[in-house]
């Protein structure tokens, strides 16, 4: 197989992986909690067996072709995974600026304040790291 194949192969199958993975510590775990949303366990013993089931054909499936393609395990750097998070954090507590929600309408003198401070109070708890 070419190598363009190949990196697109791997490409896949480490994300299958890896949302898969995520997908089943969450099934398997306690769901955590938030302060901005909750999970609502709304899935029956029978779902959550098929659904486990069906992650771990899939994940074998994957360490199959793996072995089948000859590929090996990507390193990750966890300094990068942790920046790279930051990073968007970064891009979504700048999104909630009073100028980027003027785009959604108006806001009054009010709401610019409070939108000021809550922007000011993330960044500086950003900028704290």
């Amino acid at each position: 197989m070419k190598d363009n194949h190949l990196r697109a192969m791997a490409s896949s199958l480490r994300y299958i992986e890896k949302r898969l993975v995520e997908l089943r510590e969450l099934l398997t775990r306690k769901a955590p909690t938030y302060e901005m949303y909750n999970y609502i366990d709304d899935l029956d013993d029978e779902y959550k067996e098929r659904t486990l089931s069906t992650i771990e054909s899939i994940l074998s499936e994957v360490s199959r072709s793996k072995l089948m393609l000859g590929l090996s395990p990507a390193e990750m750097s966890l300094r990068r995974e942790v920046e790279s998070v930051l990073s968007s954090v970064w891009v979504v507590i700048e999104g909630i600026r009073p100028k980027g929600l003027k785009g959604y309408g108006a806001l009054s003198e009010a709401d610019e304040r409070t939108t000021t401070e809550i922007y000011t109070r993330l960044l500086h708890a950003q900028e704290s790291k």
